[in-house]
């Protein structure tokens, strides 16, 4: 047991120093190692969850961290406004009148697809994920 985290340290360690090199930002990291199974990022991060089913309202993010949404909303959306953002979505369902998901100029975003999910704006002049000029 000992060994296998001593290994898991060194895998860790040495991704850490490659994305450090490649410029990467650490939530990228952290969230990574976590779909694989290599740290729990609930623990190392602090991850923030949206789950559409319990939650009700519009959604912006404007602060640097890790963010998962789920469930199914056909009223509410997020507005990413900057900051470094790893965000999942995990068997998301969006089908709103106005763009589900905008990202607006000065945010930094890692998007991490999980299950089956579904961005839809209704409205023929939006689209499901919307990128603003100046966004990455």
């Amino acid at each position: 047991m000992k060994k296998l985290k001593q290994n898991r340290l060194k895998v860790i360690l040495r991704l850490f120093i490659a994305c450090a090199l490649a410029s990467l930002s650490a939530v990228a990291v952290v969230t990574y190692l976590s779909e694989l199974g290599a740290v729990d990022a609930t623990e190392t991060i602090g991850i923030i969850e949206y789950d559409w089913n319990t939650h009700s309202g519009d959604i912006t993010i404007s602060e640097s961290g890790a963010y998962t949404l789920t469930g199914n909303t056909n009223t509410y959306g997020v507005t990413i406004t900057g900051g470094d953002i790893a965000i999942t979505l995990n068997g998301v369902n969006m089908q709103t009148a106005k763009s589900p998901i905008v990202i607006q100029s000065g945010a930094a975003v890692m998007l991490t697809l999980l299950d089956n999910n579904t961005l839809r704006c209704i409205d023929a002049e939006g689209a499901g994920l919307q990128v603003n000029n100046g966004a990455a």
